[in-house]
């Protein structure tokens, strides 16, 4: 069982490279554990070039969720961060979901562009929590960058 599992996974994750909803995406594993799976669009990470950036992250819901205001049930769902490091906090511009078909269920745009950045970021960057370890994966990058620079 835990064979057919791990096969449905790759070809899932198979599926998410190819079509890629709409968009250019390079995804790159961030988090895969039993109880979540997380990638990042890594062409995004790498042109960062300062404090406050978008990122996409796109997560594999199993088992399938659902959420008010979307109709179907959910296997993945893409969402916009904008993080800023300054201040270790993020918030959320964009989320699309998606069905099992790959069909997209419901997209929520968050208007953040003329709203205050005391008020922008809402939620905090906690010590174990996903978005720190963008925020590491960032850094690698940029120091891989540094070097190949020198």
């Amino acid at each position: 069982m835990k064979h057919k599992s791990a096969l449905i996974f790759f070809l899932m994750l198979a599926a998410i490279t190819a079509y890629p909803q709409g968009q250019p995406h390079r995804w790159k594993a961030l988090l895969i554990s039993e109880s979540q799976k997380l990638w990042y669009d890594a062409s995004q990470l790498e042109a960062v070039s300062n404090a406050t950036f978008d990122i996409w992250v796109l997560e594999l819901h199993q088992p399938m969720i659902e959420v008010n205001g979307v109709g179907g049930k959910i296997m993945r769902t893409k969402t916009l961060y904008q993080i800023n490091t300054d201040i270790a906090r993020y918030n959320i511009k964009k989320v699309v979901y998606f069905n099992a078909a790959n069909d997209e269920l419901a997209s929520f745009n968050y208007n953040l562009e003329n709203v205050d950045d005391n008020i922008k970021y809402y939620f905090p960057i906690y010590p174990d929590s996903f978005i720190l370890k963008l925020i590491r994966e960032l850094k690698d990058v940029q120091s891989t960058r540094a070097k190949i620079q020198k």
